[in-house]
Formats: structure tokens, C-alpha cells, sequence
């Protein structure tokens, strides 16, 4: 079996000009989770209904997968959250990153160290009659990307997006890593539709997102296993009061 190798995350993330956190509150997101959200707006980050393992994938930049497993209640439980840097400077996102990275060591107690772990993944590459994207080159133009699910397949429609975007999001509904090795470099328009795993397949119905991959966008998933360095839990509790 083909072993592919990943660069390793840095865990500090530190700048020439650290900013220091000036005041935070976190409070139990007791409604629905109807959506996520990150916002940065000067000195100010505002986030909306996420989990521990939510606030470590921001601040260390990574995916759900390199989250190692903790106590239940780090996935289950969500957390409304605002935290404001000194000064009254635009934050950057490393800058906003780091800051979650104090919060959670300071107001969770959170504790973690990195390992490698042998994985499982999928390898997005180019099928055998070679990709079917359309370059993007409009410099007026922005990524965008829509999921939708008109009837039982899902829809997903973007507009100058990445390879690494796209095998993000497929990462994301895979529930499996997937790392892009297509070597394709430019931004794209696309649709790719599918039907989810699990359901049940008539003949009027859109072809699994394998094939949809081929057939539509001339990109394969190729499964194999490689080294996957993950964030491990030593030590974490629930918030300490405001």
C-alpha cells in the first residue's frame, strides 16, 4: 500500500507583535444549533455554537480528524463566545488564532500535545481522461460555494474554488480525510452532484459521489494510508466562570 507523507502542523503560531487577550466570555449555547459562525471585526472575535473541538480545529488550523478524541462533552456541548484583544487594531486570523489558543488554555485548562497516527485517507487525483474543471480566471470573481438538496441527491455548486477547497469539503462529507494530489494550481466553476451514501439507489437517481467525481468533475478518490499528525488531549474542563 502507497504511503504518502504530511507535512506536520505547528502548534504556536506566534507573531512579531503577539496580541494579548483583554477580556472573554463564554456562555453555554443552551438553544438548536441552527449554524456556526466566526466573526473577526476589529479588535473582536465572535463565535457562535462551537464545541471545544470546534475552538482547537481555528486555533491550531486544522481539520476535525486531527482532533484527537476527548471527553464527550468537547464535541456536545457549544459555546457562544466573545473574546476582545487590547488596542483597537483589525485583528488578522493568526492573530484571532492565537487568541483562542490562550483561551483555551487559560479558561479551559486545555492541555495538548502532537502525535502521528497511521489513518486511513483518500487521495484526490486526476481520472484517466483528465480533469473536467473550468478555470476561473476573473480577478473580479470570488470563491463561493452553495450546497443544496433539491430532492434526495445533494447539490454542491461553486464558483473559483480550489482543489484543496474541494477536498476540504469532501473531506467534511466523507467523514474521511482526503488530501489533494492532483497538482492542479488554479481556481474553478463547478457542480458536482450526488447521492449520499446510505441511500436507497432507483434508476432515476444521482450516481455516488465516487462517480460523480469521474464522470462529472474527472477527478478520483484513490484510498490509501498515511501518517497524520493529531492534536491529543492531556488535560481540558469545562469553562471557568466569567
Amino acid at each position: 500500500m502507497k504511503i504518502v507523507h504530511v507535512l506536520a502542523f505547528v502548534l504556536c503560531l506566534g507573531s512579531a507583535e503577539a496580541q494579548v487577550l483583554e477580556t472573554a466570555s463564554i456562555r453555554l449555547h443552551t438553544g438548536p444549533v441552527q449554524s456556526v459562525a466566526v466573526r473577526i471585526s476589529g479588535p473582536r472575535v465572535t463565535f457562535l455554537a462551537l464545541s471545544v473541538s470546534n475552538l482547537l480545529q481555528y486555533a491550531y488550523d486544522l481539520k476535525s480528524y486531527q482532533i484527537g478524541e476527548g471527553p464527550a462533552w468537547t464535541v456536545s456541548d457549544r459555546y457562544d463566545i466573545q473574546l476582545k484583544a487590547e488596542g483597537d487594531g483589525e485583528l488578522s486570523t493568526a492573530e484571532a488564532r492565537k487568541l483562542v489558543q490562550d483561551l483555551l488554555a487559560e479558561r479551559f485548562q486545555a492541555k495538548v500535545h502532537r502525535e502521528t497516527k497511521d489513518m486511513p485517507v483518500y487521495l484526490l487525483v486526476t481520472g484517466k481522461s483528465g480533469a473536467k474543471l473550468k478555470e476561473n480566471t476573473d480577478t473580479a470573481s470570488a470563491y463561493r460555494m452553495m450546497m443544496s438538496s433539491p430532492g434526495r441527491a445533494v447539490v454542491m455548486t461553486v464558483t473559483k474554488g480550489t482543489i484543496k477547497q474541494l477536498a476540504d469539503q469532501l473531506s467534511v462529507n466523507l467523514q474521511h480525510p482526503v488530501l489533494d494530489r492532483t497538482g492542479l494550481m488554479g481556481a474553478y466553476d463547478y457542480k458536482l452532484e450526488w447521492l449520499p451514501d446510505g441511500a436507497a439507489v432507483t434508476d432515476e437517481d444521482a450516481p455516488s459521489i465516487y462517480t460523480a467525481l469521474e464522470d462529472q468533475l474527472g477527478l478520483r478518490l484513490d484510498g490509501t494510508k498515511t501518517s497524520i499528525e493529531v492534536l491529543t488531549f492531556e488535560r481540558v474542563a469545562k469553562p471557568s466562570d466569567n
